[in-house]
C-alpha cells in the first residue's frame, strides 16, 4: 500500500509540474480554447458554464463526445447519440471522437484545446481522451455528482492518480474539500469549492410547460433506482428486490399516477449481464415503462423532468441533493439499516430531509400521502435549502469562469 501511494505521488508531482509551462502558453493567448469531454447525457453538468464562455470574447467552447468502453457496444452508441442531439439542438460546436486513440489524439490537435473539462473520474472513455489529457493541457474537473457519498476509504472519488493529477477541481461543497484535504495525496491544493453548476437550472424559473412529460392525468412521480445491483462497496441499490413491485404500481395507480422509469444510465448494461436478468428480461422490462399508457423511460438529461414533476422516489446518490432543490416530495429508498454509513456529512444531511423507506407499506404510504397533498418534510427540505443554498450573488458558474480569468490573466 505504502509502495503504491509512492508511486501515485511521484505521477501527479511529475504531471503537476509541466502546469506552469501550460499556465505561460495560454496567458499569452486573446482567446482560450476549452473542450468539454462528455460522456454520459446524465452527468453532463455544465450547461450554464459552457453558455457563459460563449458569450465571453476570451473564451471559445466545444464539445467532444467520447465513446463509452467496455459496455454494450448498442447501448454505448446509443448514449453518444442522445449525448449529440441535445447539444446540436442548443447549436454547440461539437466533435465526436472514437474508440480508436490514433483518431481522437488528431482530433485533439484540429481542436487545440488550452483547457480541457473532464466530466468523469474514471476510465469510462479511451484514455486519448481521458488520462492522456492531463499530460498535455490543463485539465478542469468539475464532479459528475454532488459527492454525498462515501465508501473505500474515499480513495475512488477523492485520491485516484486523476484527482491528483488534474489542474483544477471545482468542488461543489465543504464537505467535500475537507475530505480532499484529509485523504488526498496533494491535500486538496486543486481543489476550489464554487458550488455545484448541476443545480443552475434546477432553481431557475421554468420556461416549458410539461413538456418533459407524456400526456396523462395524475400526479407524475419519477422512479430512479441507483445501478449498484453487483457493488458491495456501495450498496445503495434497491433493484432486484423492488423492480416488479414498482411495474405493479403502474397498473394499480393508473388514472392517479403518471411514473417516469429513470435509472442510473449504467442501470440497463449491468441488467444484460446480470444471472437472473439478461437481454431478454431488460429490454422487455424497459419497454414496460416505455408503453405503459401511465408511464415513460428517461435516461438522458433531467433538468424540466425534475422541475415538472411532484415527487421522486430513488436509492441514489446525486439525486439525494439535487432533486432536493426543486423543493417537492422525495422518498429515499434504504438498502439496508447501515446505509448511512455510506454517506458523508452533506450526504447524511440530505438525507434528514427525505422521506424514508424500507418497504412496500412505506412506498404506498408515500404515494397516498402525495395524492392527498400531505407533505411532512417540507420543513426539513427548506432547513437543508438554507444551509447549502449558495453563498453570495454568483453563481457556481460565474466563480468558476471568474477563478479562470484569474488564474490565466497575463498580469497574474
Amino acid at each position: 500500500m505504502r509502495a503504491k501511494t509512492k508511486e501515485l505521488k511521484r505521477k501527479a508531482l511529475a504531471t503537476a509540474a509541466l502546469e506552469g509551462q501550460k499556465i505561460k502558453k495560454t496567458k499569452q493567448k486573446k482567446e482560450i480554447r476549452v473542450a468539454f469531454v462528455v460522456n454520459f447525457g446524465s452527468a453532463w453538468k455544465l450547461d450554464c458554464l459552457y453558455e457563459l464562455m460563449q458569450n465571453d470574447p476570451h473564451f471559445s467552447p466545444c464539445i467532444i463526445i467520447a465513446p463509452i468502453i467496455g459496455q454494450n457496444s448498442d447501448w454505448s452508441q446509443s448514449e453518444v447519440s442522445a449525448v449529440l442531439n441535445y447539444h446540436q439542438d442548443r447549436n454547440r460546436e461539437i466533435y465526436v471522437g472514437e474508440v480508436d486513440d490514433d483518431f481522437n489524439r488528431n482530433l485533439l490537435e484540429k481542436i487545440a484545446p488550452d483547457i480541457v473539462f473532464a466530466t468523469n473520474p474514471f476510465a469510462l472513455v479511451p484514455t486519448s481522451l481521458h488520462f492522456e489529457l492531463i499530460e498535455k493541457y490543463l485539465v478542469c474537473y468539475v464532479p459528475y455528482h454532488m459527492e454525498v457519498g462515501r465508501y473505500g476509504g474515499d480513495q475512488a472519488q477523492y485520491n485516484s492518480l486523476f484527482h491528483n493529477s488534474v489542474w483544477k477541481i471545482f468542488s461543489p461543497h465543504s464537505v467535500s474539500l475537507k475530505t480532499f484535504q484529509d485523504v488526498q495525496i496533494r491535500q486538496g491544493e486543486n481543489v476550489i469549492v464554487t458550488g455545484y453548476p448541476g443545480i443552475e437550472k434546477l432553481i431557475s424559473p421554468s420556461s416549458s410547460q410539461d413538456k418533459a412529460w407524456k400526456p396523462g392525468v395524475g400526479k407524475k412521480i419519477i422512479w430512479a433506482p441507483h445501478h449498484t445491483i453487483d457493488t458491495p462497496s456501495l450498496p445503495y441499490s434497491n433493484f432486484i428486490e423492488f423492480a416488479e413491485f414498482f411495474k405493479s404500481l403502474a397498473g394499480e395507480y393508473s388514472g392517479r399516477i403518471r411514473w417516469c422509469f429513470k435509472p442510473h444510465p449504467l442501470l440497463f448494461p449491468k441488467l444484460l449481464n446480470h444471472p437472473n436478468w439478461g437481454e431478454e428480461r431488460t429490454t422487455s422490462y424497459f419497454e414496460f415503462w416505455r408503453e405503459h399508457e401511465s408511464s415513460q423511460v428517461e435516461t438522458g438529461e433531467y433538468i424540466d423532468l425534475f422541475k415538472e414533476s411532484d415527487a421522486m422516489i430513488h436509492d441514489c446518490g446525486s439525486f439525494l441533493a439535487e432533486y432536493l432543490y426543486v423543493d417537492k416530495p422525495v422518498l429515499y429508498m434504504w438498502s439496508s439499516p447501515n446505509v448511512t454509513s455510506f454517506f458523508n456529512d452533506f450526504g447524511l444531511k440530505a438525507l434528514s430531509a427525505c422521506s424514508r423507506a424500507d418497504d412496500e407499506t412505506h412506498i404506498r404510504n408515500f404515494i397516498e400521502n402525495l395524492i392527498a397533498q400531505e407533505d411532512d418534510m417540507q420543513l426539513s427540505r427548506k432547513s437543508f435549502l438554507q444551509e447549502w443554498s449558495f453563498e453570495g450573488c454568483n453563481s457556481p458558474s460565474e466563480r468558476i469562469l471568474s477563478h479562470l480569468k484569474q488564474e490565466l490573466s497575463s498580469q497574474s
